[in-house]
């Protein structure tokens, strides 16, 4: 009886030491990714910054050519801090991040890729202007996702949908929609104001950089604002709020 409860006692103790050492091995990993998402946020502050600058220096012209030119290191510096921000976050569910740790691209990425019926690492670097990285890491998001089939030798992957309605069915179960929530109040302000910019969207709606540019893109895409061109601040292509609401209703956005 002795042995019995001597082995039984044993069993727990090396199993309670097992798990010390699993813990003892997980936590510098959770001591890094803090550091990590520290580095990341105090990164995008230190960007926020400069652009608060710029704009009060350049009120209405800003641009991210201004901003390179001035900083020329801080896209490096920012993809470098997220190239580790994903390397320790992957596998852990983070439930203030965008659907399923999709990147902040992917949406427009999958609607160019069906509008052309085909898409690759070197079209999504020429069009986005992103690292190689990063586009590779849409392509993999693309097929896991069963937007975009296998790499199959070198022919060009299968699109796995037909129309742009059919992917929106399915971007809209991922969790994307065609247009930010945000999207008809920014309209509006950009009409209303008869300007607008990724800073004043920041200054006015205090929202994330990603998010105020993805808005930026699709106020330009449905044709609410012109393209930039140079320093020039944006064309407002509609000049009252009774024709914008017309082409809010023509988009779906309102009723």
């Amino acid at each position: 009886m002795g042995v019995i409860f001597g082995c039984l006692f044993f069993r727990e103790l090396n199993k309670s030491n097992r798990g010390k050492e699993r813990v003892t091995a997980v936590k510098p990993q959770y001591e890094n990714l803090e550091k990590v998402r520290a580095a990341k946020t105090e990164c995008m502050n230190t960007y926020l910054a400069k652009v608060q600058k710029l704009e009060q220096e350049h009120p209405y012209t800003h641009t991210l050519a201004q901003l390179s030119a001035q900083y020329p290191r801080w896209q490096q510096e920012l993809e470098t801090v997220y190239e580790l921000f994903l390397k320790f976050t992957k596998g852990i569910t983070d439930s203030n991040s965008s659907p399923k740790q999709h990147n902040s691209l992917f949406a427009a990425v999958a609607r160019t890729a069906v509008e052309q019926g085909t898409i690759s690492v070197a079209s999504i670097l020429q069009m986005f202007e992103v690292s190689p990285n990063r586009a590779k890491r849409i392509i993999e998001q693309l097929e896991n996702s069963g937007i975009i089939g296998p790499q199959i030798g070198t022919a060009p992957r299968e699109i796995m949908y037909s129309s742009i309605p059919l992917l929106e069915s399915k971007l809209a179960k991922l969790g994307f929609a065609q247009y930010d929530s945000l999207f008809v109040e920014v309209a509006r302000t950009a009409v209303a104001q008869g300007t607008i910019s990724v800073a004043s969207i920041l200054r006015t709606f205090e929202i994330g950089v990603n998010r105020a540019e993805r808005i930026m893109e699709q106020l330009e895409k449905s044709g609410i604002i012109g393209r930039q061109i140079g320093t020039t601040p944006r064309e407002i292509m509609y000049s009252s709020i009774p024709s914008l609401e017309l082409k809010l209703k023509k988009l779906g956005v309102i009723e």
